[in-house]
């Protein structure tokens, strides 16, 4: 930061800067250092002459001391020099006055007093002020914005349009981009005074933390960040003002509360410097700074959040002509129904309308849940067809079993709309538009029926918490086996298993299903079998279906009881 005049606008632009950082008990010194190092001349001889026993309000003292003298003196040169050419000399040249012709000049003349000299008469005068955007004299005093209240941010001696405050980040999926994911920088402000911040321990400094409940991403300027620790990525910023930004990248750090000596892994986002450093509403949540209370609220307001696993790409065989298909009708007691949640759909945008014309057009089935509501499939027939296979393994419990023989305790985890995780390239998507009562669609996240859908998700997931110790998953459901001598070590193994898997789940952007958890159990049914810590049993479900199955009286019978044996 470059010296300016006049020193209370530099000193005030000082200080706003200092805040940011975080300084502690050194803020004073520093500040007083950036003063005398950005001097030259006679006021820096003067500032190094008391250097011993120099403090910030004496420093502040001096520099306003000196630019006052300094203006006075400037002010009497030019009085004097007015004087000069005003006052008549001792000895006066008599002269006949001739009469003033059209092509006189004062210049021809030799009289400059009437012409004011406009280099000292600009440099008194700001141009686009910092603070309010407008020209008048270098005066804070002068600025129409002293002492005035922004309207954006409720700050100090600073209009909206020159309001430079950031603060909260929201995720807006309003705007899907093929090429980045958006995050929008919004500015939500009152003052100083009801910012909540907290000082954590990052890379072994303290970092001073804004705790903003409106933030789903978690911002860190660079100078708290090595630079071998950021990987690009794929993110961009859009700011308050609807300008984009591209950040520096992502980073995963642990986070350090010295207060509890916990210390928490968490994903952030490397902002320029200049920006505030946030902790949003799942990492305070986390933390265990913020408890929201949903049992309190006047409306239960739902809102719907989809994971993240990545995007994914359809292949289909060029050989195989595209097809399209006519529109299914559907009952017309249904209908209403179904429009809605197609709207709900596009407003979580798992759908997108689609007005262009598409090679493939599939057909939609409606299917009634077990709740009473729908769900919409797209009937996958054509396109399967088509569709080119990535061939992955999928695990099957035979492949879990041998892994659970010293296990005693077991946890199930259940991934909520596991296929929704994963999200579909611009071509993709097209593929799989649909043909309704209502429009053509097209999904944005992976739908349900296509012969590749399973394979990609399960091996999306094998990326995402594949490497973990103890931790198995088939399809959508996780098994987190315990071990240990007792009982007691097999829990405390499965509940330091089950913290690395919920990390890792923050980290992947993996949503599970909390009405569908199952932990700290010595038997527990997965996949049709019931796994205690003495082996795998028989589910008697099972059993008591077969055992109250009526008598086969027919072939259809006979084929139907084969299947359920086999």
């Amino acid at each position: 930061m470059e010296w300016q005049e006049p020193f209370d606008l530099f000193l005030t632009e000082l200080r706003n800067r200092a805040d940011r950082c975080n300084f502690g008990e050194a803020k004073d010194r520093l500040i007083r250092d950036k003063i005398i190092f950005t001097n030259q001349g006679k006021l820096l001889e003067q500032l190094l002459k008391e250097t011993d026993k120099l403090t910030l309000e004496k420093t502040v003292s001096i520099c306003q001391a000196f630019e006052q003298s300094a203006s006075h003196v400037k002010e009497f040169r030019d009085s004097s020099g007015q004087n000069k050419l005003a006052a008549p000399s001792k000895i006066q040249k008599v002269r006949k006055v001739l009469p003033k012709t059209k092509t006189d000049s004062p210049k021809q003349n030799g009289d400059h007093r009437a012409r004011p000299d406009k280099s000292t008469s600009a440099s008194k005068f700001v141009n686009d002020c910092n603070f309010c955007g407008g020209k008048h004299e270098k005066s804070k005093f002068k600025c129409p914005a002293y002492g005035k209240t922004c309207d954006k941010c409720n700050g100090h001696n600073h209009f909206k349009k020159k309001c430079r405050k950031i603060h909260s980040v929201t995720t807006d999926n309003s705007q899907p981009d093929a090429e980045y994911d958006y995050h929008w920088l919004s500015a939500m402000h009152s003052g100083p005074k009801h910012e909540v911040s907290a000082i954590m321990k990052v890379n072994d400094i303290d970092v001073k933390f804004q705790l903003d409940s409106a933030a789903d991403v978690n911002t860190i300027c660079q100078k708290f960040v090595h630079r071998h620790q950021v990987r690009p990525t794929d993110i961009k910023l859009k700011m308050w003002n609807n300008s984009s930004m591209k950040p520096l990248g992502e980073v995963n750090l642990g986070v350090r509360n010295d207060r509890t000596g916990e210390t928490t892994d968490v994903h952030f986002v490397a902002m320029p410097n200049g920006y505030n450093c946030l902790l949003g509403l799942n990492t305070i949540q986390q933390m265990g700074f913020v408890t929201i209370n949903k049992e309190l609220f006047v409306n239960n307001v739902n809102v719907s959040c989809l994971g993240d696993l990545g995007e994914a790409s359809l292949q289909v065989d060029p050989e195989i002509q595209p097809k399209t298909l006519p529109c299914r009708k559907i009952p017309l007691a249904i209908r209403d129904d179904v429009k809605c949640e197609l709207d709900n759909l596009v407003q979580r945008v798992i759908l997108k309308p689609v007005t262009e014309p598409t090679r493939w057009v599939s057909q939609m089935v409606v299917v009634r849940k077990s709740n009473g509501r729908f769900r919409l499939y797209i009937d996958p027939q054509a396109l399967n067809s088509a569709l080119m296979r990535e061939h992955f393994r999928l695990p099957t419990l035979d492949d879990v079993l041998p892994e659970l023989a010293n296990a005693k305790i077991f946890s199930k985890l259940d991934v909520k709309e596991a296929y929704w995780h994963v999200r579909l390239d611009e071509a993709s998507s097209l593929l799989s538009t649909m043909i309704t009562p209502f429009g053509r669609f097209r999904w944005i996240r992976l739908p349900f029926g296509l012969k590749v859908s399973s394979e990609i998700f399960q091996r999306k997931l094998h990326e995402a918490i594949g490497d973990l110790n103890g931790v198995f998953s088939i399809a959508n459901d996780i098994l987190v086996a315990g071990c240990g001598k007792t009982d007691a070590d097999a829990k405390r193994d499965n509940e330091r298993k089950l913290d690395i898997l919920y990390k890792r789940c923050a980290e992947r952007h993996i949503l599970l299903n909390d009405d569908k958890r199952e932990v700290f159990l010595k038997e527990i049914t997965f996949h049709g079998h019931r796994i205690t810590c003495d082996g795998v049993k028989l589910d008697d479900k099972k059993l008591r279906a077969i055992s109250d199955m009526e008598a086969l009286e027919n072939v259809s019978a006979v084929k139907r009881f084969c299947g359920v044996v086999q």
